[in-house]
């Protein structure tokens, strides 16, 4: 892997797939609805700032801002923290799989790029390493994990 290869790699793991437009083809009783995960940030902080600073409405806000009006409410009432991801957590934290993305990314510059039972051999060690080797099945991680891996982290390959 050369070097601008590695930073679209790292790049890519960063990437943020959220919009808030709805698709010009969509219609039908689902026209005013916004995806699930389809709506921006800092859209969601200005519904916030909206209905507890400007009492407006958790229905009005959503309208306004193309969020989902349920995802508001609960952020208002508190039942979920703002900026914290739906699901449930990673096997690995997030420092974690940063030190695994770093390694593969130095290995990849070396020309020595490890494969899929590299890394998932290296996330195991990385568990067992921080006492949580039972996160892990017998078997180490699953290709379901590597799979999960991927999608978070190499968006762009």
């Amino acid at each position: 892997m050369n070097k601008i290869e590695a930073t679209k790699f790292y790049a890519g793991s960063f990437c943020c797939c959220r919009t808030a437009e709805k698709s010009s083809a969509s219609s039908g009783m689902n026209e005013g609805k916004v995806r699930r995960l389809q709506w921006n940030d800092d859209n969601m902080k200005a519904a916030m700032k909206a209905v507890t600073s400007e009492n407006m409405s958790v229905s009005a806000a959503s309208r306004k801002f193309k969020v989902p009006r349920k995802s508001l409410d609960d952020r208002i009432r508190g039942n979920v923290a703002h900026g914290k991801k739906p699901g449930r957590t990673t096997v690995l934290t997030p420092t974690e799989e940063d030190s695994l993305i770093q390694y593969l990314l130095y290995m990849g510059e070396r020309g020595f790029p490890l494969t899929r039972t590299m890394v998932k051999a290296f996330a195991w060690a990385i568990a067992k390493r921080s006492g949580n080797d039972d996160r892990f099945s017998q078997e180490g991680p699953s290709e379901h994990w590597w799979q999960l891996f991927k999608k978070r982290t190499f968006c762009t390959i």
